[in-house]
């Protein structure tokens, strides 16, 4: 049967059955609600790095292959794949069922094709607008070459043997493609409609189509984002919508008695999910809610490295100094029950090869509390940087209570064994966040999380050529490591994974001081909301409300 003959009959198998769906006892139809913190500015999913952005994306686009909530990935829109036996051919058949949202009533909705995938990849390496995510993708032929400009980015090894084929060919071996390709910027994209857009791509929902679950009903950063269920979605999506609301737009023009705050808006019944504080878990539960957890977050004292903005932290044994100096016993027991102190980096809630990295690698650090290698390591860095005193600077930290609480522990003890004034500036997370993304620090106390499941989500924040490298940190050792899991066995990335965390805990670009469990609360009756560990992992076509 002809591809397109074959996928029109499906299109409208689908339309037709997307029009008997109504709400019902059993919780299907409803909208569930779900507040953000902000509006976003950009959608497309090539260059979007915003957390709320990409969860948008990762419920109104699908990829190759889908995150599941245990951090595992499942064929999504490719139906089957093959591997060549040297591993560098990937060959996808696409879904015969897959759609594109219509655009608007004058234009009918269009196929996904292998097409799609294959300008998808060549936007991401566009040599003069390079996507944020390209250094994740590396590994397929020719992409590190059409970056550096040597070669057309028409030679990707991304191609369309046929409208339902694509073919992905690696200059070496990578074992973690199919997570890679459950990412947000692995998402297709159709090129006649990308151009009918004239540079305003992803900036609004009419320049926008949509694969996924659900399609951008209104987009207003002013009060709400709402989704509506793709009629066209070849599979099973069980609300109605989801509504985004944005209580912090709305109560700049709201009455004085408008409720903004998100955690009490989701208590008194206004929304049906939410991120929770760990104190209101239990109020939570007694409510009829339920609570899922993940221990997701390591806290660090990021060191600036680059020599023109803190030149002390250039020097490694300055920050071993610093290293040795932190003495978590202090705050250990004053710290709130979900969080609980570290001297490891990966959290243990990131898996590798489907159990938790930390039950693989242990919890052994090779840098510990010791005073006297402190002042060693102190002297000697000062020794090499030809200076008599060290301006250790300010210490930038998020307004919170546990924070400032480290924080005092922090200066306490670095004052004493380095000899050197301290200061604490206390901002907001989105103005710390900010200054530590702009460079514009020496020293802070931040979050890493993962936005994929694997370790290497963590070690990309350290990455030569990565745009998250907030801490400049450069070492050709660490770069080497990561670039040696391509075409590695599971067992082998396990072992280049714990050389590559015991590396950056020898060279001190972050020193770790606790995890952090993140909790999501859903109301009584609300349940089938996949939660997970990563930025784009929250999904919603399994929701159900009864209540």
């Amino acid at each position: 049967m002809n591809f397109f003959f074959l996928r029109f009959t499906i299109f409208l198998t689908v339309l037709l059955l997307s029009f008997s769906g109504c709400s019902s006892s059993d919780g299907t139809g409803r909208t569930i609600r779900y507040d953000i913190e902000q509006g976003v500015s950009n959608l497309d999913p090539q260059f979007a790095t915003d957390e709320t952005a990409r969860m948008i994306i990762s419920n109104t686009f699908e990829g190759l292959f889908r995150l599941l909530p245990d951090g595992s990935v499942q064929p999504a829109l490719a139906k089957n794949y093959t591997v060549s036996d040297d591993g560098l051919v990937y060959t996808f058949q696409l879904r015969e069922d897959a759609f594109w949202s219509a655009p608007d009533k004058e234009h009918p909705s269009e196929p996904v094709t292998a097409h799609d995938f294959v300008f998808a990849f060549r936007r991401l390496f566009q040599p003069d607008t390079a996507s944020p995510f390209a250094s994740s993708l590396l590994s397929i032929s020719n992409a590190e070459e059409i970056l550096n400009g040597t070669a057309p980015v028409s030679s990707l090894g991304v191609e369309a043997l046929d409208a339902g084929t694509v073919r992905i060919s690696l200059k070496e071996r990578e074992t973690m493609l199919p997570s890679l390709l459950a990412n947000t910027y692995a998402m297709p994209c159709r090129e006649a409609f990308f151009n009918s857009t004239r540079g305003r791509y992803g900036l609004s929902a009419s320049t926008l189509i949509f694969n996924g679950p659900f399609k951008i009903q209104n987009w207003d950063n002013e009060s709400a984002i709402s989704l509506r269920k793709n009629s066209v979605y070849y599979g099973s999506v069980i609300p109605f919508g989801v509504t985004f609301s944005i209580p912090s737009a709305i109560a700049k023009t709201a009455e004085a008695n408008f409720v903004s705050d998100p955690i009490q808006r989701f208590l008194n019944g206004t929304t049906d999910a939410c991120k929770i504080d760990y104190e209101l878990t239990g109020q939570v539960e007694q409510s009829g809610g339920t609570i899922t957890s993940f221990e997701d977050t390591v806290w660090v004292l990021a060191l600036n490295n680059d020599p023109n903005q803190a030149r002390r932290f250039s020097s490694l044994d300055i920050r071993q100094a610093v290293a040795f100096a932190v003495d978590r016993s202090l705050f250990a027991g004053e710290l709130p029950e979900n969080m609980s102190v570290t001297s490891t980096l990966i959290p243990p809630a990131i898996p590798s090869n489907g159990r938790s990295f930390r039950e693989i690698a242990g919890n052994a650090a090779p840098l510990t509390y010791s005073p006297d290698l402190a002042r060693r390591a102190y002297r000697k860095g000062m020794d090499d940087l030809q200076a008599d005193s060290l301006a250790f600077g300010q210490i930038l930290i998020c307004d919170d209570p546990a924070q400032s609480m480290v924080a005092g522990y922090l200066q306490r003890t670095l004052q004493q064994y380095l000899a050197s004034p301290i200061g604490i500036t206390t901002l907001s997370r989105e103005e710390l966040m900010q200054r530590v993304r702009s460079g514009d620090y020496a020293a802070a106390v931040i979050p890493l999380t993962a936005d994929h499941a694997s370790p290497d989500a963590i070690f990309s924040y350290f990455r030569s050529d990565s745009f998250n490298n907030f801490t400049s940190f450069q070492n050709s050792r660490f770069d080497n490591l990561l670039q040696s899991l391509s075409g590695a066995s599971a067992q082998e990335q396990e072992e280049i994974f714990s050389q590559a965390e015991q590396l950056l805990l020898t060279e001190c670009p972050v020193i770790p001081l606790f995890y952090e469990t993140s909790y999501y609360g859903a109301a009584e009756g609300v349940s089938g909301i996949d939660f997970a560990p990563f930025l784009s992992g929250m999904r919603f076509e399994n929701a159900r409300k009864t209540s």
